[in-house]
């Protein structure tokens, strides 16, 4: 909870419902066409690639909400950030 600056479970659902909130009115604007990099995930596919860290950090707060172990880390072709299992 450190890490969000809350002090209890309660802000920080209230914390992850406006980072939700704000993806939604902007989940075309998070994740860019990804013709950049050659990323795939574990079963090949392409990944996300998102325009800055904080956005792929807003997708990542997400994926706690549906219990999901993400952490952000930087394209290693450039131009973006990507989400990892690892």
């Amino acid at each position: 909870m450190t890490y969000f600056k809350v002090e209890s479970i309660l802000e920080l659902n209230e914390h992850s419902k406006r980072i939700k909130e704000s993806i939604q009115a902007n989940e075309n604007l998070s994740v860019q066409e990804n013709d950049i990099c050659s990323c795939t995930d574990s079963k090949g596919q392409p990944k996300d690639l998102y325009y800055s860290e904080a956005s792929a950090q807003e997708a990542m707060m997400l994926s706690i909400q549906k219990e999901s172990q993400l952490s952000v880390y930087i394209c290693p072709d450039g131009g973006g950030w990507h989400l990892t299992k690892r």
